[in-house]
């Protein structure tokens, strides 16, 4: 997908234009851009003139609505480490259909889940699930917050932890403007990860709750 976005953007400079084997990736970004904002549902899709739309996908390669087959190296943002439509994930969906889509109740398999994340990350003491990386982190800031008695949050710049206020801002001046009308900039601290990180730190240790890292 990389590879192919490379390519894209270098024809589109050249040509002014989208080679042309994607007539129906234009058609529904038309479509699109009517009822979603910039025609894209997450930044990462953004392409000039207009993202690629995909109508199915298998193992490491996925195909658009105009055939063309692509390397998925997005690879689901990370979450299909075993490829699409792996025949033991279709099985399990698929069992799991039959017993019911969403319980709003506690399960067994969310047990389960837990104890494998658990396992396999020996520092996770215990799980809370979340819906999106936004709402982990903001909990996970919360939660520190509360336990420390700290206001001050260390970012590091140029990392994404997600839209909230206390993360959203990808510069210090960037991150002033959007908070301006809040505390939460007060509480906020960008970090530049090419300084010295020891002597930054050791001035204001004591009164930080927490420092945001990406997985």
């Amino acid at each position: 997908m990389t590879v192919q976005k490379d390519r894209f953007r270098h024809e589109f400079r050249h040509r002014g234009r989208l080679p042309s084997p994607h007539p129906g990736s234009g058609a529904l970004f038309e479509r699109a851009r009517k009822v979603l904002p910039s025609g894209i549902t997450h930044d990462a899709r953004y392409l000039d003139p207009y993202s690629i739309h995909v109508a199915r996908a298998k193992g490491p390669r996925k195909w658009d609505v105009d055939g063309n087959e692509y390397v998925d190296y997005f690879g689901g943002h990370g979450a299909m480490l075993l490829g699409h439509s792996h025949p033991a994930v279709i099985e399990a969906v698929k069992r799991q259909m039959d017993l019911g889509t969403h319980y709003g109740s506690s399960h067994e398999l969310e047990v389960r889940w837990a104890e494998l994340v658990c396992e396999l990350i020996p520092s996770a003491e215990k799980v809370r699930f979340t819906a999106s990386g936004t709402e982990a982190s903001h909990m996970a800031i919360r939660l520190a917050r509360a336990h420390t008695g700290k206001d001050k949050i260390v970012r590091f710049v140029g990392h994404f932890h997600g839209w909230h206020d206390n993360v959203a801002g990808r510069r210090h001046l960037e991150l002033r403007r959007l908070l301006a009308a809040g505390r939460a900039a007060e509480r906020h601290r960008p970090l530049d990860p090419d300084a010295d990180r020891r002597c930054r730190r050791g001035r204001e240790a004591d009164r930080e709750a927490a420092t945001t890292s990406p997985p």
